[in-house]
């Protein structure tokens, strides 16, 4: 069976960015430094070396749903002991479809001891660092049903906006 790498936080630069402003610059948000800045050279080294704890969990992809108001796309993971887990589908969202293997590697991040979290929300929590699914031509839908279709597919969303502008100019002339 052949895999397909879907997501790799490697690729989220602007997140990474913004994790690190706010765990360096504003307090009461973002993730402990110690023993590394999330998405450092020195982080991901930390990572690779074990010293933050980080684990390749294979499994299904069980089910394929679009979450909050039908515009968030979430998928469900059953990882071969049982355990189910639900996550946004991150990366090439369509390329989730029930049944297709799935591997995700997470890692264990901890929130800075100034945080104020959700009530029942834990100061460590997993992170998704991949995914990979197996190679498939099938695809699950890329809109979902909500009040604002495509809104969270930035292409269809640079293609409604770029035709707003369209029409409103050519309504000025």
């Amino acid at each position: 069976m052949g895999w397909v790498r879907v997501y790799d936080l490697r690729d989220e630069t602007a997140r990474i960015r913004q994790v690190q402003e706010a765990s360096l610059n504003k307090p009461g948000f973002g993730l402990d430094t110690d023993p590394a800045l999330f998405g450092s050279h020195e982080w991901w080294s930390a990572v690779r070396d074990g010293q933050i704890p980080n684990r390749v969990i294979e499994g299904t992809v069980v089910d394929v749903q679009w979450g909050s108001m039908g515009d968030w796309p979430i998928w469900k993971f059953g990882a071969s002991d049982g355990t189910v887990t639900e996550w946004t589908r991150e990366g090439e969202h369509t390329r989730y479809v029930t049944g297709l293997a799935a591997q995700v590697h997470l890692v264990t991040v901890r929130w800075k001891t100034d945080a104020v979290l959700a009530p029942g929300a834990q100061r460590e929590h997993e992170m998704l660092v991949s995914v990979d699914l197996e190679d498939s031509d099938e695809r699950s839908a890329r809109v979902g049903p909500g009040p604002f279709p495509g809104a969270y597919d930035l292409p269809t969303k640079r293609s409604w906006w770029m035709a707003s502008i369209r029409h409103l100019l050519q309504r000025r002339t």
